[in-house]
């Protein structure tokens, strides 16, 4: 089950992205292939998701099989295994339709909770391209008026007329439509009268990411609230979600708006790469670890971004894990100081720091729902679990005291730094465009000149442990290779702070001017009073 019908809907995203991600190869420059995500304005209170597919779809048998899905054996893969569309469309509504169209013919499926009894029955039927899609599809509810009947006359509001009329709608749109009558193979799900609401509480704190409401889909008077606020927020958490999608690659439209995918490129001020080769088993040289982090790499790498949020320049570091396997964010950590065995107290690695790990050759463990990691049923789990920490905490340690130095140790300086940094984006972007992160040229360091001890610590009962610290000496932090890539569009380091450091001495020269004329003025009247 779905705590949030948020994720029923991103799980089926998630089946439309697998099918398409492939399909721009096939089409023109230029025109990179769509997924449409919109109200269901032939129906009431509903929704759909239409693409194209880069491979033949499936029999309709096949995608509607329980416990079943093609894309189980396929380790790169992005929708969901087991149950598949069935469980997110359930979780979202008592019923949702299926349409497909191949290079032969049209197929038409049903999702329906009244079908579900002792024996799971999902209908289903085979359209020629050349048949008349109507008459096929009141034959079939006339032949059999409990199933197909019942789904199609629920889907017109009670009028089966109206319920084929809609359904044909669907139909001719992924014919004859623009952006899909080139296409061989296109893929619709309708979920019909949404029952869960989208729209959720707002928890305000430090970390908050852009509290600003949602995006405004509300253009016309079809469907209802529910389709709205669901879709409004989809379309505002999209771009955070899913960070390998970019406009070249694939293009979003909710409601008929294109989405700017664009989303930690244009907030993180000095945007730089990692990768290292993080070992899954035991070593047994521990040092051989230390060689782990430049080519050529003896393991499976993770790539580690890190930079300073623009738009949070006060929290405290925030780690996101994203998994090419599950395809998007799969999960998040507030403060992920103590995590990483980082000072937690005061400023210390705060300034909006932003740590993403970006398991893009898919070699993290995750738990049966995709939505986070799980170490326990792998082999050696615990050390690979804990050889990952041990680089990400290294690495976070760096970042931050590499550029912690360049503001002469002060956190202070940091911190305004990374909020001025804000300022520089906009014409930044102007000037070089945005290049999504998995085609950028982004900051490295090479030659790092990493270290290791081990330190003692009390773990959660109370107990003495240790742990293995990764580090860079501060005398070798800025003798490590650093090169900007063209790509980069803010560095903290075209961030002046001369003028609001001015500033302040004046501010203070004139506080310590004011403060000496009043002991002068107090001492005048004192003398006063002893003479007088």
């Amino acid at each position: 089950s779905f705590a949030d019908p948020l994720y029923a809907l991103l799980d089926l995203f998630d089946n439309a992205v697998d099918a398409s991600w492939h399909l721009g190869s096939k089409l023109p420059q230029q025109q990179p292939p769509k997924i449409k995500v919109d109200i269901d304005a032939n129906g009431q209170g509903g929704i759909y998701i239409r693409n194209a597919s880069s491979d033949p779809i499936p029999p309709m048998a096949q995608i509607l099989e329980v416990f079943r899905s093609a894309k189980e054996h396929d380790k790169k893969a992005i929708g969901e295994n087991g149950v598949g569309i069935k469980h997110a469309c359930a979780n979202l509504s008592d019923l949702s339709l299926v349409l497909t169209k191949t290079s032969d013919s049209f197929s038409l499926g049903v999702l329906m909770k009244q079908l579900q009894n002792d024996v799971p029955h999902f209908p289903q039927m085979v359209i020629a391209r050349s048949a008349a899609i109507y008459g096929r599809i009141k034959a079939m509810c006339e032949q059999e008026p409990m199933t197909w009947g019942l789904a199609v006359t629920t889907y017109g509001d009670g009028d089966l007329d109206q319920g084929i009329d809609r359904i044909c709608i669907h139909f001719e749109e992924m014919q004859t439509g623009n952006d899909w009558k080139d296409a061989s193979d296109v893929f619709t799900i309708i979920i019909t009268k949404l029952r869960q609401t989208g729209k959720q509480k707002q928890h305000q704190n430090e970390d908050d990411e852009d509290p600003e409401d949602l995006l405004d889909v509300n253009d016309n008077d079809d469907g209802d609230s529910r389709s709205y606020d669901l879709l409004g927020e989809f379309a505002k958490k999209l771009p955070q979600l899913y960070i390998h999608l970019n406009q070249n690659i694939l293009q979003v439209q909710v409601c008929g708006k294109v989405i700017d995918m664009a989303y930690w490129e244009t907030r993180l001020a000095d945007l730089t790469l990692f990768e290292v080769g993080i070992p899954q088993g035991p070593v047994k040289d521990p040092k051989i670890k230390l060689t782990h982090a430049d080519p050529p790499y003896r393991h499976s790498t993770v790539r580690f971004w890190l930079g300073f949020n623009v738009t949070r320049p006060s929290a405290s570091s925030h780690i996101y894990y994203y998994s090419r396997q599950s395809g998007r964010l799969i999960k998040d950590l507030h403060d992920c100081r103590s995590m990483l065995n980082l000072t937690a107290g005061s400023t210390d690695f705060k300034q909006g720091l932003t740590i993403i790990m970006d398991d893009w050759n898919s070699t993290l463990p995750l738990n049966p729902t995709k939505q986070d990691l799980s170490f326990a049923f792998q082999e050696h789990g615990e050390t690979h679990k804990k050889n990952l920490n041990f680089w990400l905490s290294g690495i976070t340690y760096f970042f931050w005291t590499y550029h912690f130095d360049n503001r002469n140790r002060s956190k202070l300086m940091l911190t305004q730094a990374v909020t001025k940094a804000a300022d520089l984006f906009a014409g930044a972007r102007a000037l070089k465009g945005v290049i999504p992160l998995s085609q950028m040229d982004p900051i490295r360091f090479k030659k790092v000149a990493w270290s290791q001890r081990r330190v003692k610590i009390q773990d959660e009962d109370g107990r003495e442990a240790s742990y293995l610290k990764m580090y860079v000496a501060q005398q070798a932090r800025q003798s490590a290779q650093r090169t900007v890539g063209a790509n980069t569009l803010v560095q903290l380091s075209q961030v002046d702070l001369r003028g609001r450091q001015t500033s302040k001495r004046k501010s203070s020269a004139a506080a310590a001017a004011a403060a000496g004329e009043l002991a002068k003025s107090k001492k005048k009247k004192k003398k006063a009073k002893d003479d007088g």
